[in-house]
């Protein structure tokens, strides 16, 4: 991964992410100048000042491209102007990503990045326009979600629905190609923002839940109302966070008839993280990042979040799962240890088809999830379900 700010892990991991995104390389730089500036003259990546200077580089940025897509509908380029809101719905995203739950900042970003996105596949042409806005209902509230249908001639086809890590949400799949490329194979899409990601935790306080099966399941009940889904063959496919959530949900609910993860949790790490306050620990976090990750998992201290966070843990669950299972991981991932993945696929003994991709130089995308470099990736992704799912020749 490019050290485009010196020794700092987070911002170059979300700087290629916003690159992986669709936002181009100079608008990135220029955008973050200032904060890479603050490292070179020797400040931290602490700093509030840093913070602000990514966050106010962005933002001006964000503003430009809504500029230029008002200038563009006002000249009646409506194409255009989609294409541009769904630029500055990145700079937005990649905003939230930036900053900390408790920082305000992070909910204002968030919701302008669902606002523009919105907006740009509104107007969009060609994939973007095939895209459809949707509302799935879960205890009494409604989540945000994206269907994107398969480019097929089948009455009925497979659905894969993403599942979100701490920071993503439902743009990030389909910002990525993944939903585009599982559409030319054939298989639709569902991405959404469920509990402890996006507007499900920022707007509705929807917080982290350890039992995925529930609002998973949920979301099948209703994707399985429509006439255009298989529901023999729905999968999920999670990231980060998501892939706990994911291989939970798949292990609980016999719906699920295939589960991917791009980025492995088979536990959380709390010993390489520092949560037990091991000085020797790769990560830490601060007191404010701490207090953040307190909230998002509904602790009231943090005694009672190292009591919730081992309940999101898969030991003794893997020999349940039952239906091809597929991980990709990185082989340098700093978050998440490439063990955890190795040993998720090896006790799913079984499962008929279970396999591990590491992702290193050769193939490209090192860390986590593979943000430094997707494509590979999410080709693999897309690949693999077409296989499981049959539907090379859908088209």
């Amino acid at each position: 991964m490019h050290d485009y700010f010196p020794g700092v892990y987070w911002p170059n991991l979300v700087l290629h992410n916003g690159l992986a995104c669709g936002a181009k390389f100079d608008d990135l730089h220029n955008a973050s100048a200032a904060g890479r500036a603050h490292l070179i003259a020797g400040g931290q990546d602490t700093d509030p000042e840093f913070v602000t200077a990514l966050y106010d580089g962005h933002l001006a940025r964000a503003a430009q491209l809504e500029s230029h897509a008002q200038e563009a509908l006002q000249h009646g380029y409506a194409f255009t102007a989609g294409s541009k809101y769904i630029e500055a719905a990145v700079f937005y995203m990649v905003m939230d990503f930036l900053t900390h739950y408790s920082d305000p900042r992070k909910k204002a970003a968030l919701l302008k990045a669902r606002d523009t996105f919105w907006k740009g596949l509104s107007m969009a042409p060609g994939r973007h326009a095939q895209a459809q806005r949707l509302e799935v209902p879960l205890e009494g509230e409604m989540l945000d979600a994206l269907f994107v249908p398969a480019q097929s001639s089948e009455a009925k086809v497979p659905l894969v629905i993403h599942l979100n890590g701490t920071h993503s949400t439902l743009e990030w799949p389909y910002l990525l190609g993944l939903t585009e490329y599982l559409a030319q194979r054939g298989i639709a899409s569902l991405t959404i923002d469920h509990p402890g990601s996006g507007t499900a935790i920022h707007a509705k306080g929807m917080i982290q839940r350890y039992e995925s099966e529930v609002f998973v399941g949920a979301i099948i009940d209703f994707m399985a109302q429509r006439d255009d889904v298989d529901t023999s063959r729905i999968g999920v496919c999670g990231a980060s966070m998501g892939g706990y959530v994911a291989p939970r949900a798949t292990i609980f609910d016999n719906r699920i008839a295939a589960c991917a993860c791009l980025g492995a949790l088979y536990e959380f790490p709390k010993d390489l993280w520092g949560l037990k306050g091991d000085e020797t620990a790769t990560m830490h976090f601060t007191e404010t990042e701490m207090a953040g990750l307190h909230w998002s998992f509904g602790a009231a201290n943090h005694a009672e979040f190292l009591d919730i966070v081992d309940k999101f843990s898969l030991e003794g669950l893997m020999d349940r799962m039952t239906v091809p299972l597929f991980v990709v991981h990185g082989k340098n991932d700093y978050q998440i240890p490439l063990e955890q993945a190795e040993r998720m696929v090896r006790e799913a003994v079984n499962s008929p088809r279970a396999e591990l991709c590491i992702a290193d130089e050769k193939m490209g995308g090192v860390e986590h999830c593979n943000c430094d470099n997707t494509e590979p990736t999410v080709l693999k992704l897309a690949d693999w379900f077409g296989d499981v799912f049959n539907t090379r020749t859908a088209r």
